[in-house]
């Protein structure tokens, strides 16, 4: 997340000056970091005019892979699976059966020719990642859903898998103008539950995303031809599912208007009156992003 790499922000604030918050440098404990709390707040509390982030040093390797598999669930154990064998993927996406199928059937040449009844996007730029040792490692880590395993050899390949992953939000867009899209998280753990879930609430939706940090972008394809009250129903009930996971709301897009009313009926009431309170503080005339999140 964006957050894990800010060190301080400049925002302007209610008293109309610009303050900085946080330091330059990737150690800081005088207090609590007013620059986080400023971070994902969607505007509400000032208006962030510039940022100082911490580099790290740019990969020179990059494994990629793509995994297609025959059992969905198989591909929903992987996370944990790899994290107990001390694997932790740069970037771990995925394509549910419903998503691969709309990809075959309507989409462009290289994504019709996609393998598996579900597939995976691996990537690792751990420093050796492409020695045969690393390969070989991961492959005994994977078991026997990496018969199928297909190494990016050459850069070429890498972007040809990369731009099938970029492609299918427009994609499904193109196919679906009036679909919803949420961009729902649960723990790791907890992936197959929330799956097991969503069939039961018998919504219909397609999944695809980051299965790597459990950041799920479900879509309502027919959310165009849904009644607006049903639609409601259904959304209730997944960020419901999501939250009594352990999860949220959002892991990337924020609350906004979109989600507000979900949100406050689903937060923790003590938190929802602190954020106000912290609002009332940092905005005493409201005047940031007014009527949003909150």
């Amino acid at each position: 997340m964006t957050r894990h790499w800010v060190l301080s922000v400049d925002a302007l604030m209610a008293d109309g000056e610009i303050h900085r918050f946080g330091i330059g440098s990737v150690k800081a404990n005088a207090g609590p970091s007013l620059a986080q709390m400023l971070i994902g707040s969607e505007g509400i509390f000032g208006m962030i005019t510039g940022a100082t982030v911490r580099l790290i040093p740019k990969p020179t390797e990059f494994l990629t892979l793509l995994l297609p598999v025959a059992n969905f669930q198989d591909l929903l154990e992987l996370p944990g699976q790899l994290c107990a064998n001390g694997f932790l993927p740069s970037a771990f996406e995925f394509f549910d059966p419903a998503v691969l199928a709309e990809l075959r059937e309507n989409g462009p040449e290289e994504a019709r020719r996609l393998p598996g009844t579900a597939l995976a996007i691996l990537e690792f730029d751990d420093r050796g990642c492409t020695s045969e040792a690393f390969i070989a490692a991961l492959t005994d880590a994977l078991g026997p859903i990496s018969e199928h395993l297909q190494i990016a050899s050459e850069s070429r390949q890498r972007e040809q898998i990369w731009n099938i992953r970029r492609l299918t939000s427009a994609f499904l867009k193109e196919q679906h103008p009036k679909k919803v899209s949420e961009d729902i998280v649960v723990p790791r753990s907890r992936i197959h539950d929330f799956f097991e879930g969503l069939e039961k609430l018998k919504i219909p939706a397609v999944t695809y995303g980051h299965l790597g940090d459990g950041n799920l972008h479900v879509n309502l394809l027919a959310a165009g031809e849904t009644e607006p009250m049903e639609l409601d129903s259904q959304l209730m009930d997944l960020f419901k599912l999501a939250v009594g996971l352990g999860g949220t709301l959002s892991g990337e897009h924020g609350i906004g208007l979109a989600k507000r009313q979900a949100f406050l009926a689903l937060s923790d009431p003590g938190q929802i009156e602190l954020l106000r309170a912290l609002k009332r503080a940092w905005d005493p005339v409201g005047i940031f992003n007014p009527g949003k999140v909150i």
